[in-house]
C-alpha cells in the first residue's frame, strides 16, 4: 500500500512537472508577400538550440529569436544542415540586415547595429517574398501573443 501511494505522488509530481513544459510555440508574420510560421525562440535554451540538428525546413516556416533589449547579436550554425538566411530586426522590425549563413559554419554572423529581433528562413527567402533591409515588418502578431 504504502509503495502505490510514494508511486502514485511521485507521478503527480511528475505530471506537475510536465505541465510547465512550454510546447512549440509559434507566429504567423507576414514577411514582403508571404506569410510565415515562426517558431518563437524567446528563451536562452531555446535560442541557443535554435534549428540545430533539423534536416530540412519547409519552405513557410523559420524561427524569430526574441530578445529582451536592443544588442549586437551573432549567430553561427554549428550542427545546422540547412543554407539559412538571417534577417536582424530592430524593436520597430525594420529590418537591418539580411545575410547569408553556411551550414555548420562556426564563425558568427554579426548585425551591423543593436537589434532586438532575428529571423531565419530558408536560404534565399527573404529575396523570394520580395524583402530587403530597410524595410519593416509587422511584428504585432508576436508582441501581442501571450506568453
Amino acid at each position: 500500500m504504502r509503495l502505490t501511494v510514494r508511486f502514485l505522488f511521485g507521478f503527480c509530481f511528475f505530471l506537475v512537472l510536465l505541465s510547465g513544459c512550454k510546447g512549440e510555440q509559434t507566429v504567423k508574420l507576414l514577411i514582403g508577400a508571404k506569410e510565415f510560421t515562426l517558431e518563437v525562440a524567446d528563451d536562452q535554451q531555446e535560442r541557443v538550440k535554435g534549428l540545430m540538428f533539423r534536416e530540412k525546413l519547409s519552405e513557410d516556416r523559420g524561427m524569430i529569436f526574441v530578445f529582451e533589449h536592443d544588442q549586437l547579436l551573432g549567430f553561427w550554425m554549428k550542427n545546422t544542415e540547412i543554407p539559412l538566411s538571417i534577417a536582424y530586426l530592430d524593436g520597430s522590425g525594420t529590418i537591418v540586415d539580411i545575410l547569408p549563413m553556411i551550414p555548420h559554419d562556426l564563425q558568427p554572423v554579426y548585425s551591423s547595429r543593436s537589434v532586438r529581433y532575428a529571423i531565419e528562413l530558408n536560404r534565399g527567402a527573404f529575396e523570394t517574398a520580395g524583402v530587403r533591409e530597410g524595410d519593416r515588418i509587422d511584428l504585432a502578431p508576436l508582441t501581442s501573443r501571450q506568453p
